[in-house]
């Protein structure tokens, strides 16, 4: 009943093929070239790629010829099919162009399915394949063609085995040890890949026999050049082993077998059996050049699918100018490399990309850790804004160009936190050396404990003005680990920031060679903005001008910073990289120390200095927070986060002239930062009297800051005392206590002041 059924399915397929095709289950349609692809690792370390006529003429009714294609060594397979070349691009691109000869074959053959199939070890060698399964090779080679076959059983295929170079020892593999060629493969094709016939001939011989003489629609071709006599670098490289006196080797063999026809002309030994359906091209080298991959580019691949037909040499000429050319796919886009996000409202984002050439969408890909991206969206133009985000929460975000040939690699990781927060924070990756490294996502996840709208961008987004700093309170730029020879900052940049801190603005910046490129070596524009608008002067290299020696700083000077809150930063095992020589820099100008190296003199040098004040021909008094320790290098995210928190804290909250933010206006209970925390979290408060408020005196009241939980009780008292007007942090550390919802309470002279919500998470 069971083969009723599937003589039935079969017979309804065939019918609806007739009509409309077929659509590959899990393949991918190329409108342009009509084609449907896929791609998949088979057995763990062999990549497969199947390319098949799209699905407007994939039918059923047609002969199907499916051609494994094994790739030689140190190919890709993506270098094997090709494309248009553009400047930059690897020359490996542009030397075999199985794609387009796959596209010519398919255009000559119009009355049948052609399906390449690439294989490629994950080595990049079957030789070294060959190896890593000692004792079962040939019979994986064979189980894997095999299983690869298995989704087209429904059609009516015959195979052909194709191979160039080192992929020749895969299709001797699939017939080693058979008592015959199975009848389901129907042409070989060798492209100087017959190096291996020589170990086992005696195997081979009787097996070609009988291949070529059992049916009259079996083909055999071997192409060889003449690289017995090839030069490299003025030396001979081949010897007996190579593809020409294999092929010498192999007439000589199988003559007792086979009536040849020998030909021979200024370029070729041609010799030919079975009314030509067993071809040995010999391409004579004078020249003594390497022809290795040429022989492929000439229409070698077409020649070896098409010899022995009455398509032999129509429309193309082997070894002549390639026919193919028309057939060739186009570019997938560049990566994106200018790429920004910002809130735009109550749940809702805006994407901002600088275009790629030849994109036209682009794949935006969503995650919650930075790490995993489960959720896309696709848009059509450079500009988009998206909407149904949840408001508070961090989405991670990068981006890819596509179009028809295909998808680019993904831009730098981007960070948003959408919401109605009053207080923005833009995140600038500023590093010009080098992509890929994703450092925002640690500024991000530092920065997303705290009340603001998070957004980021390249800094080329800045540059060309597609987001300006000045739309946001507060900026976060990131230069990272520039090296001696890349530029911290370039002008362009400089003159957007001094912009920036002209108008208000409230900038941290950190990142190592900050000192080193704008003032130890810089010239005197740099200079000038360093001294002027950075506020500090650079002293040295590294700390003591030791390299390697310092990793650990804590917060200094004055008293808006936590004096006791100490960290260290990256050796290179912690999963950034080593800051072996963070700069040395002294304030100036009015800026103060900030972040001191631990066991070091600060008089001497310091890793950060903060600065709160008017610039040169500024309009508005800003802020300047400056760290030679790059942000993202701080071990442990949470205390990365407990310094973003005093940062963000100073830069919001920091009165102008940082001897004021001592004298509140008014009795304040601030946010609790960071909030989840674990376990540590800084409560910060201000309290003010005038004649008219409790105590009366206007000088000391009496302030009481307690944590309590959710059923009334008293947790843990932070602070009980006298206390004159002011600015005052305290630190709680619930390492005791078990997760869950805490409150803190701030009473003065009796009375609740403020409270505060805040979350303890282990």
């Amino acid at each position: 009943m069971k083969f009723y059924s599937r003589i039935a399915g079969i017979l309804l397929l065939a019918s609806l093929s007739f009509l409309y095709g077929i659509a590959l289950p899990n393949f991918t349609q190329n409108e342009i070239m009509h084609e449907q692809t896929r791609s998949f690792l088979w057995g763990g370390d062999v990549n497969v790629h199947i390319n098949a006529p799209g699905e407007d003429s994939l039918k059923l009714d047609k002969e199907t010829i499916i051609i494994f294609y094994a790739l030689p060594a140190g190919n890709t397979i993506e270098w094997t099919i090709g494309k248009l070349m553009e400047e930059g691009n690897d020359w490996h691109y542009d030397i075999q162009h199985i794609g387009a000869q796959t596209r010519f074959v398919r255009n000559t053959l119009k009355d049948k399915n052609i399906i390449t199939i690439y294989v490629q070890p994950i080595s990049n060698s079957w030789v070294l394949w060959a190896q890593s399964h000692p004792n079962d090779y040939i019979e994986k080679t064979q189980q894997m063609t095999d299983n690869i076959l298995e989704p087209f059983s429904e059609f009516n295929y015959k195979v052909t085995l194709n191979s160039h170079s080192a992929g020749g020892g895969w299709i001797f593999r699939n017939i080693y040890g058979r008592t015959k060629i199975p009848s389901w493969i129907d042409r070989i094709g060798f492209i100087d890949s017959n190096y291996n016939y020589r170990y086992n001939a005696d195997i081979y011989d009787p097996l070609f026999k009988q291949f070529l003489n059992q049916r009259d629609s079996t083909y055999l071709c071997f192409l060889v050049y003449n690289d017995s006599t090839a030069l490299l670098s003025g030396e001979h490289f081949i010897g007996i082993g190579g593809t020409w006196c294999t092929a010498k080797l192999m007439k000589s063999r199988l003559d007792p077998y086979f009536t040849f026809i020998d030909s021979h002309d200024v370029s070729f030994y041609r010799y030919t059996a079975l009314n030509k359906r067993f071809e040995i091209l010999m391409k004579k080298n004078p020249t003594q050049a390497i022809l290795h991959t040429v022989q492929v580019y000439r229409n070698g691949f077409i020649h070896t699918m098409l010899s022995g037909t009455e398509y032999e040499n129509v429309g193309y000429q082997y070894y002549g100018e390639p026919a193919y050319l028309e057939y060739i796919q186009g570019n997938p886009p560049q990566r994106p490399e200018g790429v920004g996000v910002a809130p735009a409202g109550n749940g809702t984002i805006k994407i901002d990309i600088l275009p790629p050439v030849d994109a036209t969408a682009y794949r935006i890909y969503f995650s919650e850790d930075g790490i995993t991206y489960t959720d896309t969206v696709t848009i059509n133009s450079c500009q988009a804004v998206l909407s149904g985000l949840t408001n508070n929460k961090t989405n991670y975000i990068r981006i890819s160009a596509i179009n028809n040939w295909g998808e680019s690699e993904k831009s730098e990781l981007l960070a948003v936190l959408p919401g109605l927060n009053a207080k923005s924070l833009l995140l600038v990756n500023g590093q010009n050396r080098t992509a890929g490294h994703n450092y925002l996502f640690r500024h991000g996840n530092a920065a997303k404990a705290y009340a603001v709208n998070l957004a980021s961008c390249t800094n080329n987004m800045i540059v060309n003005g597609q987001l300006s700093l000045d739309d946001f309170d507060m900026v976060d730029y990131v230069v990272s680990n520039e090296g001696r020879v890349d530029y911290t900052l370039t002008q362009d940049e400089i003159d957007l920031i001094k912009s920036y801190l002209q108008q208000g603005g409230n900038l941290f910046i950190s990142g190592l060679e900050l000192a080193y490129d704008l003032d130890i070596k810089g010239d005197s524009v740099k200079q000038t903005f360093c001294h002027d608008f950075l506020k500090f002067r650079g002293i040295s290299d590294n700390p003591n001008n030791l390299r390697s020696t310092y990793y650990d700083a804590s917060f200094s000077g004055f008293d808006f910073f936590d004096t006791t809150l100490t960290f260290s930063f990256d050796d290179g095992s912690n999963g950034t990289y080593n800051v072996g020589d963070p700069d040395g820099i002294q304030p100036i100008n009015g800026s103060y120390r900030s972040v001191i190296f631990t066991g070091y003199d600060p008089s001497i040098s310091c890793g950060g200095i903060a600065y709160s004040g008017d610039f040169p021909d500024g309009t508005a008094p800003g802020k300047v927070f400056v760290m030679t320790i790059p942000f993202e290098t701080i071990v442990g995210d949470t205390v990365r986060s407990i310094v973003m928190g005093e940062i963000l804290d100073f830069l919001q909250n920091c009165g102008v002239g940082i001897e004021s933010v001592s004298i509140p206006q008014t009795t304040t209970l601030n946010a609790v930062y960071p909030n989840p925390f674990n376990p540590r979290t800084a409560v910060s408060y201000s309290i003010f009297a005038t004649p008219n408020s409790i105590g009366g005196t206007g000088k000391q009241l009496l302030t009481d800051l307690s944590i309590y939980n959710l059923m009334g009780q008293k947790i843990k008292t932070l602070y009980n005392g006298s206390q004159e007007i002011g600015t005052y942090r305290m630190y709680w550390n619930a390492a005791d206590q078990p997760s869950g919802v805490y409150l803190a309470v701030l009473k003065v002279d009796g009375a609740v002041m403020g409270t505060q919500k805040m979350v303890l998470l282990k």
